[in-house]
């Protein structure tokens, strides 16, 4: 799997802007101390579209 890193100041953005992302785009599993976070998705994406299985 590729790395990810991410600098001191993208993880206060995502902080800040966290309540907005997860206000209906962020589709997301509760775990024990945490999420996990399965998708993240623009609200005007067919969102039924995206999740339903191919014919």
């Amino acid at each position: 799997m590729l790395r990810v890193t991410r600098r001191p100041l993208a993880d206060t953005d995502i902080l800040e802007i966290w309540d907005f992302i997860a206000d209906g785009t962020v589709f997301y599993v509760p775990l024990d101390g945490g999420i996990d976070v399965v998708r993240v998705l623009n609200g005007a994406r067919d969102i039924d579209a995206v999740f339903s299985p191919e014919p």
